[in-house]
Parts: C-alpha cells; sequence; structure tokens
C-alpha cells in the first residue's frame, strides 16, 4: 500500500474512533478497511507517533481503542489519491499569475502539502494532457506587492506617486485600499481616492514612493470591484455609468463570441440575412469593450451606444491615416 491508501485509511480510523459508542477493534477495522491486522497495529501506532500526536486508549478487557481526548482531531490537511487531481490543476493554473509573489507562496504552500507523499504517477496521469497558457507576466516590485497587501489587511491608507498609462508624470495620491485585483497577469489595486473623491484602479507596475500611512479607515460592507461590472466580465476597469450595448459580429467574429459569456445579461440573435449575429448586454466596462470590437477588425461592429460607434469610427479612421502615410504617392 502507498502512502496515500495508508493517509485515506487513518481517516477512516480517526471517524470510526469519533463515532460515539462505538466498539472499536482492530478486527474489525481490518475487515471494514480490508487489510490484515497487522497493518491496522502499524497505522494506529502511526497515530501514536509525533506526526499525529493522537492519545488512544486501549481496554484490554474488550479489546477496544478509544481517543483519550474525545476532541481529538487529525491535523490538517491529510491529502487523499481524490485530491492530488484537483491540487495539480491548480498548480497548473497558477502559471497564469507567474512572476507575482501570490503565485510564489501558493506554490509553496502546494508543495508543502505533497512533499511526504508518493504523487508523481498520479500528477502525471492527471496533468500530461493539460496545458494552461501563462498571460504575459506583469514586474512588480516586492515592496510594492507587500506595502499593498500590508495596507489592505490593516485597513491602513496608503500614499504613492501614480504615473498613468497617458500621463507624462506621476502624480500623488491618497487611497484607501479595498481589493487586490488580478486580471490576465496584471495586479491592480482598487479602492477610494481621497483626491478624486471616487472609486478608482490603479495598476501596481505604475506605482512609486509608497507610503503605508498611520491613518486607518472602515471599509464598507460592498467594496468588490466585480459588482461595478454591471454584470459583464471583460477587464478590471470600470466606469461610473452603465451602458446598454448593440454590436454586430461577423464570420469568425461571430463564432468568436458565440462561444463564450461574456456578460450575464447578454443576448444574442443571429442576423436576419444570416451573415453573424447582434449581442446585446449591459456593461460599465467602456473602455475594454471598445479594445474587445477593434481585435475583430473587420467581423465586428457597434451599433450603440452613440458614443461607442463614434469612437470606433475615430480609431479606424486613425488607423487608416498610419497606412495612407506609408503608402508611396
Amino acid at each position: 500500500m502507498g502512502k496515500i491508501e495508508k493517509i485515506e485509511r487513518i481517516k477512516k480510523i480517526h471517524a470510526m474512533l469519533k463515532t460515539p459508542g462505538a466498539k472499536v477493534t482492530a478486527s474489525l477495522l481490518a475487515k471494514k478497511l480490508g487489510v490484515s491486522v497487522e497493518t491496522i497495529y502499524r497505522d494506529i501506532q502511526l497515530m501514536q507517533s509525533s506526526q499525529f500526536c493522537a492519545v488512544i486508549d486501549f481496554d484490554q478487557h474488550e479489546k477496544t481503542y478509544r481517543y483519550a481526548d474525545p476532541s481529538y482531531e487529525l491535523p490538517l490537511p491529510l491529502i487523499t489519491k481524490t485530491d492530488i487531481p484537483a491540487l495539480c490543476a491548480a498548480q497548473m493554473l497558477l502559471s497564469r499569475f507567474e512572476n507575482t509573489p501570490i503565485a510564489h507562496e501558493a506554490h509553496t504552500i502546494i508543495a508543502n502539502l505533497l512533499p511526504s507523499l508518493d504523487t508523481q504517477n498520479t500528477q502525471n496521469t492527471c496533468c500530461r494532457h493539460i496545458s494552461v497558457i501563462p498571460s504575459p507576466a506583469a514586474d512588480i516590485a516586492s515592496d510594492i506587492w507587500c506595502d499593498v497587501l500590508r495596507a489592505l489587511n490593516s485597513t491602513q491608507i496608503l500614499e504613492f506617486d501614480y504615473k498613468g498609462k497617458n500621463s507624462t508624470e506621476p502624480v500623488r495620491r491618497t487611497v484607501r485600499p479595498y481589493e487586490l485585483v488580478i486580471d490576465d497577469g496584471m495586479c491592480y489595486l482598487y479602492g477610494y481616492s481621497e483626491d478624486k473623491k471616487a472609486l478608482r484602479t490603479y495598476a501596481l507596475t505604475r506605482i512609486s514612493h509608497i507610503t503605508v500611512t498611520n491613518r486607518h479607515f472602515i471599509r464598507p460592507d460592498d467594496t468588490q470591484i466585480k459588482n461595478r461590472y454591471g454584470g459583464s466580465k471583460f477587464d478590471a476597469f470600470s466606469s461610473d455609468e452603465t451602458f446598454e450595448f448593440r454590436i454586430e459580429f461577423y464570420g469568425s467574429g461571430a463564432v468568436y463570441v458565440k462561444e463564450r459569456i461574456w456578460a450575464d445579461t447578454q443576448r444574442i440573435t443571429p442576423l436576419a440575412d444570416g451573415s453573424g449575429i447582434e449581442i446585446t448586454f449591459r456593461s460599465t466596462q467602456t473602455a475594454s469593450i471598445l479594445s474587445w470590437i477593434l481585435s475583430q477588425g473587420e467581423n465586428a461592429k457597434p451599433l450603440a451606444p452613440e458614443w461607442l460607434v463614434d469612437d470606433w469610427q475615430d480609431h479606424i479612421l486613425g488607423m487608416y491615416k498610419m497606412i495612407k502615410n506609408k503608402v508611396p504617392q
């Protein structure tokens, strides 16, 4: 029997010892678990060792075992054979967040769960035909990450310099940190800006000269950023207003859109001429939706809201001007 099977037996022995009024004998355990009495003796000795620290009394007259302390619980976690595929999959999914401290810590925890188990064969079997494509990793300074986590956990106000993607110089910000957001390999801080008097999202890669102040704040009950998206699932950014979107997709764009759920409110209907589909949904994620449409090129056309149509046309005209300027006259 391997180490995994032994742990599964120990968990079952523990459950029987915890059953009120049960007369637990070695022969009964051996019969129920399908092993020899000698194996049960060894399992009980292991439970009494420093690995589990269980104090088990033996009644010489009735030949029964019981816990000296009925409240005793096995030290957790105990990993069984059925747990390993999930842990292996979790380890693979962490590749989506490589180069972030949270991924390193999670890898360490999983590694600490498995070292005493012979998991190599199980891991190879359950994961050798699965690949997870990693996202481009963000280069986040460790001091930024640690200070943000410390402020989040202790509800302390942060001050830092922030350079927006369209800014030329950083600006000092004072923020009440609400949540750390991980999206497609990037990490963001979501919180209340005391400067803007509004909720804002900040990329950790654009934060510098951070200070965890001595000022504390009371975090509101509903501070999850996902509740601001209006049920859509695009990226970490949102506006303060919800819009109704109508977009047509054609060809491969239509196939791509039909394969996923982009918003809780989405409705997809085929176009009358059979050339594609129209999708409608509500969302606050305005900037990312424009990028989503542009990514499909000639296979996408927005219909509403009007400002989205105008922005889409401006971007196309801008790209056309770039092409025109490079074409020999």
